[in-house]
């Protein structure tokens, strides 16, 4: 893991712990506080662990499987930290991320020995 990856990663964490007790105290700016540390984690911090990924591995198929396992993990995220907001959209972005992490999850049990690296 590179360095701007544990930075994001930090600062996501800060973040969410600084909304999520502000939300607890019910002070003010509590919302934009978790909503930026879910945004952040969401997006930021999970794209650049999946460039780091990318950056290792050499076929296709394992960039695939890479790429449908960080937009289901970033639409879950997503939505997990948007329904403690109470947002409308929540539910179908668990519902979606769910999916394609189970689809994730089907692809990389299924494949061939000869496809693994060795």
């Amino acid at each position: 893991m590179k360095k701007r990856t544990k930075f994001i990663g930090g600062l996501t964490l800060i973040l969410l712990l600084a909304g999520y007790l502000m939300k607890l105290t019910h002070l003010q700016g509590a919302d934009m506080m978790w909503s930026l540390g879910i945004f952040i984690g969401a997006f930021a911090f999970t794209w650049f662990s999946f460039m780091d990924r990318l950056s290792y591995e050499k076929t296709m198929s394992f960039k695939m499987r890479g790429f449908i396992g960080f937009l289901g993990s970033c639409l879950t995220l997503l939505g997990l930290g948007l329904k403690v907001l109470n947002w409308s959209l929540a539910n179908h972005f668990i519902a979606i991320g769910a999916f394609l992490l189970l689809i994730y999850f089907i692809v990389n049990n299924s494949i061939n020995n000869s496809d693994k690296k060795t």
